[in-house]
């Protein structure tokens, strides 16, 4: 009986493997693109309404639109009092 040699299947195994990893990655990346845009374009509609006013308080829930550190220095900036709900 001759021996099989199985290294390039294990190669080709390994490669796909790493493939689908940076895929996976890939996705990641595009869905934190997608929510750092989100978050982006909430600031700036705050922006535009604080222009036509000024709320003592902010309600909000806990999306990482509103909590995150840039976010909340916008709040700390614009001296308004954040209230982040609990659902």
């Amino acid at each position: 009986m001759s021996k099989v040699d199985t290294k390039p299947f294990m190669l080709q195994v390994i490669q796909h493997k790493i493939f689908l990893h940076m895929m996976n990655i890939l996705v990641i990346l595009r869905i934190l693109s997608s929510l750092q845009h989100i978050a982006d374009c909430c600031v700036e509609a705050l922006e535009e309404a604080l222009k036509k006013g000024r709320p003592e308080v902010f309600n909000t829930d806990q999306g990482s639109q509103f909590t995150g550190n840039n976010k909340q220095l916008f709040f700390t900036k614009n001296s308004l009092h954040l209230f982040l709900k609990f659902l």
